[in-house]
């Protein structure tokens, strides 16, 4: 593909993707269904945002796609689902489920070498068997475990218009991946990972994400915003970045304009948004307790989107 210079963009993420993109959330909530899976309150918006960049950046199906920090998530599926195929980087080893396996083609190519961090002790924190049971609970509770759904995405995977995509699992630090070659990348995604790395570390790895991507390819990535100074949110082990940092970060040429002036009212569109309401993982369900005011879920960051070029 032949590009002329494209101009980077830092972009606050608005709710309003989830009413603007039925299809692509319909496909969300039936993966998320289907393989039984919750998601952070925002990701639904991420998924969204990345998939319309990726395809306003004219990358198609077919197309190797190298999800950085992907864990378990939805996106390699979505992904996936769309045609791409998927280079899936996490430093947790990790097992894929029956279901998935069934469902879509997987290569495992795992590491013998141990990555310690402190958000890898969040995961494994998060992923005990009560939690296990908590997070089962609440997708039955809120509708969001459908019998059939399985059923629904077998048969939307099998017969779709584009054949599902490869998903390669590699257990690798995103700061030097050296399973992946030079200039063999069409596109960069990463949803809702940077936060849980210090600022030199996402700029050791955005040099591994330039190095592994063809020339002028996009990094199309999300993350946490902070209205002014970065800080640490502690329930999700992430810091939440200023515009000033990721405009620093990210090496933006011109940083003339502050897209986070719509902070606030953006954030309470969040609060108040119905679906986001009805779809709320089990580990932000607010416990009221009797004789006491009832508290309400209240989201304290909003989610970023960044492009840019490997030039």
């Amino acid at each position: 593909m032949h590009n002329s210079k494209k101009l980077s963009i830092i972009e606050l993420l608005s709710c309003d993707a989830i009413r603007d993109n039925g299809n692509i959330l319909a496909d969300i909530v039936l993966l998320q269904k289907g393989l039984y899976k919750e998601i952070g309150w925002h990701y639904y918006v991420d998924l969204i945002w990345i998939v319309n960049r990726l395809r306003e950046n004219e990358i198609y199906p077919g197309s190797t796609i190298l999800d950085a920090g992907a864990g378990n998530g939805l996106l390699q599926y979505l992904l996936s689902l769309y045609g791409y195929n998927v280079i899936s980087i996490d430093f947790s080893p990790r097992k894929i489920s029956l279901l998935a396996k069934l469902v879509f083609p997987f290569e495992i190519m795992q590491s013998s070498v141990e990555f310690e961090s402190p958000y890898i002790n969040h995961i494994r924190e998060s992923g005990n068997l009560r939690n296990k049971f908590l997070k089962l609970w609440s997708l039955i509770r809120s509708g969001n475990l459908g019998i059939f759904a399985y059923a629904r995405l077998f048969i939307k995977v099998r017969t779709g218009k584009d054949k599902p995509g490869r998903i390669i699992f590699h257990q690798s630090d995103m700061q030097n991946m050296k399973s992946i070659d030079d200039s063999t990348i069409d596109a960069v995604v990463s949803v809702s990972a940077i936060e849980h790395m210090e600022i030199g570390s996402v700029k050791l790895a955005l040099n591994e994400f330039r190095r592994v991507l063809k020339t002028n390819q996009p990094i199309i990535l999300t993350t946490s915003a902070s209205k002014s100074d970065d800080w640490f949110h502690q329930p999700s082990a992430g810091w939440c970045f200023s515009y000033e940092t990721l405009a620093e970060v990210f090496r933006l040429a011109e940083k003339t304009v502050n897209e986070f002036s719509d902070y606030d009212e953006m954030l309470y569109e969040y609060k108040h948004n119905s679906f986001i309401l009805k779809h709320l993982a089990s580990i932000y369900k607010v416990k009221n307790e009797p004789g006491k005011q009832p508290e309400t879920w209240e989201p304290s960051y909003l989610p970023v989107g960044i492009v840019t070029y490997n030039e």
